[in-house]
């Protein structure tokens, strides 16, 4: 892999931490060489550009002009969150009894209050079914939760997480050039098992697709107690991370059972 001082003379920087998480072995351009002995999360920030005339079921987002990656132990929490919206629709049965002229014992009530029409209704037993149902009404963005319990090693390490911080932070906000503002970059996650049953597992479960950054927290002090190096470097750093995906997961792309 490229010399440390390599890494940080390439455009597109390639951040790793801890910095001997390299011995998984890595080419010139970030990838990884090999199958890794430990799992680890690979983010790599692009800028924003969509192809217009992508063909369907492809993304319209294309990595082009890549900003760099960071290359981090796999996290201690990675937290999926997909909200599927069903929508309540109203009933078709009233309706047409309605239109119909067909007129239920509820009709009769329609001059009293609603207390004494539920009073009527209970007294009978029995009520008219709006027979309501519900429409699907599309999935949202599904959303990615990650923590990371960051702990340099010495002081490369802490150099290192210090730029691993401030690429992330640089990378999820927008830059401004008088009336024009230029977007923040979009990340792709990869995350490398080692092989094995599980690995091929996770790989079929961790689907990623393109995403921003829409929030990120750095606790300094994780551990209710200050603890710093000689050069004032924390010992321990939490770095919570939210990624929102630009486009939405079909149901095809769930491929753990075959023919499913």
């Amino acid at each position: 892999m490229p010399s440390d001082a390599q890494l940080q003379n390439l455009s597109s920087p390639r951040l790793i931490f801890p910095t001997d998480l390299s011995r998984v072995g890595f080419t010139s351009t970030g990838g990884p060489t090999n199958t890794p002995n430990i799992p680890y999360i690979e983010l790599t920030a692009y800028k924003w550009h969509i192809n217009a005339n992508a063909k369907r079921n492809s993304s319209i987002f294309i990595r082009s002009t890549s900003r760099g990656s960071v290359f981090l132990p796999l996290a201690e929490s990675i937290n999926d969150q997909q909200n599927i919206n069903w929508e309540t629709q109203e009933g078709i049965g009233a309706k047409n009894l309605v239109e119909l002229g067909i007129k239920s014992g509820l009709d009769f009530l329609r001059g009293f209050s609603s207390s004494i029409a539920k009073f009527v209704q209970a007294k009978r037993g029995a009520t008219t079914n709006d027979l309501q149902s519900l429409a699907f009404g599309l999935t949202n963005f599904r959303e990615w939760q990650f923590t990371f319990k960051l702990m340099p090693k010495g002081q490369q390490d802490s150099q290192r997480l210090a730029e691993v911080i401030q690429f992330f932070k640089q990378q999820s906000i927008a830059d401004f050039y008088g009336n024009v503002i230029d977007y923040p970059s979009f990340f792709i996650v990869k995350v490398h098992f080692p092989s094995g049953e599980s690995g091929r597992l996770f790989d079929k479960l961790l689907i990623f697709k393109a995403a921003v950054i829409t929030n990120i927290s750095v606790n300094y002090l994780p551990d209710a107690l200050q603890s710093f190096y000689r050069d004032g470097a924390p010992t321990s750093v939490t770095l919570d991370m939210t990624l929102k995906e630009l486009e939405r997961v079909s149901r095809s792309e769930y491929n753990i059972f075959d023919g499913a």
